[in-house]
C-alpha cells in the first residue's frame, strides 16, 4: 500500500509526511534480505523508498536516517539480475535520488558503489529485456562515480565490454529518441468508441519510453566523457562509432546534454584519429552556435572543443568560414569583462 500511495506526486505523499522517520526506518529494515524477509517484501520496500526519495524531505531523512546505508548494502550483495526482479532497479533509483542531496552524493558516488553496479551494466549489454531498466539506472549512478573517482574510470576501461556497450547505447538509444519525436501518432477509432482516452494513454507511454532513452543517453555521455580523457577511452568511442552520435547531440534541445556532448567531443579531439574523424563531421556549426548563444558550462565546453578541433586544418577553415574567430573572441571578452 505504501509503495502504491507513494507513487503519486507531492500531494499523494503528504499524508505520509507525519510518519516520515518511522516509515523510512521500517522500510529500510525490510531491505535486509534474510529468512524473515521475502523477496516480494523487499521489492515493495525498495519501490516505496524509490518513490519517496523523489520528495526532498523524505530524501533528507533517507540520507541521514540510515536508509541510504541499507540501500548501499543491498546493492552490494543482491545476486546479479535476481531473476528479473524489480528489487535492484528500484533500489538503484532510490540511490540516484539520494545522491541529489548535498550530503548524499559523497556517500553514494564511491568506488565501492561503482564496483557493485558495474556487473549489472556489463551483463545487461543494454539489449532488449528486463535488464535494460537495471542497466539504465546503474549507468546513472556510475556516471556520478566516474566523475568523482579516476579509479572508477580505470574499472570501466578494464572491464572490456562496458565502454563499447555504452557507445552502442549512445547511438542506438539516441536514434530511438529521435524516432520517437519524429514518428506520427495515428489512433484508429472505431464507430461509437471514445478515442481520446486511448490516445492519451499511448502518448504518455511513448513519452515515458523517450524519457528513459534520453536518460540513458545522458548517463552514457557523462561516463564516456570521463573515459575519453584517457587515450584508450577516446579510441573506444571512436572505434564504436560514437563520434557522429555525439555530434548529433549538439543540436538537442537539452542545454546540459549539449554541453556534456561538447565536452566529450573536446576530450576525444585530443586523440589524433578521433580528430580526423571529427573533421569530416558537421561539428563546427553547432559548436559555434553553443559558443555564441549559450552560457555557463555549455558555452565553455563548446569553446574548449573548438580550440582543440582547430588543430585540424579542415576544422580551422570551417571555424574561420563561419565567423568562429569573432564568435570566440566575443565569448572570451564577455568572460573577461565579468572578472
Amino acid at each position: 500500500m505504501i509503495a502504491a500511495v507513494s507513487a503519486g506526486g507531492a500531494k499523494a505523499k503528504q499524508p505520509l509526511m507525519a510518519h516520515l522517520q518511522p516509515l523510512c526506518a521500517a522500510l529500510s529494515a525490510h531491505l535486509e534480505l534474510s529468512s524473515s524477509t521475502s523477496l516480494e517484501v523487499a521489492e515493495q520496500a525498495a519501490t516505496a523508498l524509490g518513490n519517496l526519495s523523489a520528495h526532498q524531505r523524505f530524501r533528507k531523512e533517507m540520507v541521514g536516517g540510515g536508509a541510504l546505508d541499507a540501500l548501499l548494502r543491498l546493492v552490494g550483495k543482491v545476486p546479479r539480475g535476481e531473476g528479473g526482479s524489480i528489487l535492484l532497479p528500484n533500489a538503484i533509483a532510490a540511490l540516484h535520488n539520494c545522491s541529489l542531496h548535498p550530503e548524499g552524493i559523497g556517500v553514494v558516488a564511491t568506488e565501492e558503489t561503482a564496483a557493485a553496479l558495474l556487473p549489472h551494466l556489463a551483463a545487461a549489454q543494454l539489449e532488449a529485456g528486463s535488464s535494460v531498466v537495471l542497466a539504465r539506472r546503474a549507468a546513472a549512478v556510475l556516471a556520478k562515480c566516474a566523475a568523482r573517482h579516476s579509479a572508477v574510470v580505470t574499472m570501466l576501461l578494464e572491464a572490456g565490454s562496458v565502454v563499447p556497450a555504452l557507445v552502442k547505447a549512445l547511438t542506438a538509444e539516441g536514434e530511438a529518441v529521435d524516432a520517437a519525436k519524429e514518428a506520427p501518432r495515428i489512433v484508429e477509432i472505431t464507430p461509437g468508441s471514445e478515442g481520446a482516452p486511448e490516445e492519451e494513454e499511448e502518448e504518455e507511454d511513448t513519452d515515458e519510453k523517450a524519457s528513459e532513452a534520453e536518460e540513458m543517453v545522458g548517463s552514457a555521455v557523462r561516463i564516456l566523457t570521463a573515459c575519453a580523457k584517457r587515450p584508450e577511452g577516446a579510441a573506444a568511442v571512436c572505434d564504436g562509432g560514437g563520434l557522429p552520435a555525439l555530434v548529433k547531440l549538439l543540436s538537442r534541445d537539452d542545454s546540459a546534454l549539449r554541453g556534456n556532448a561538447a565536452l566529450c567531443i573536446a576530450e576525444c579531439a585530443n586523440d589524433p584519429r578521433s580528430l580526423a574523424v571529427l573533421a569530416v563531421q558537421p561539428v563546427v556549426p553547432p559548436l559555434l552556435s553553443i559558443a555564441h548563444n549559450g552560457s555557463g558550462g555549455p558555452q565553455k565546453n563548446a569553446a574548449i572543443a573548438l580550440g582543440r578541433l582547430a588543430k585540424n586544418p579542415r576544422c580551422l577553415a570551417a571555424i574561420r568560414d563561419n565567423h568562429g574567430i569573432e564568435i570566440l573572441a566575443r565569448a572570451m571578452k564577455g568572460k573577461l569583462g565579468g572578472l
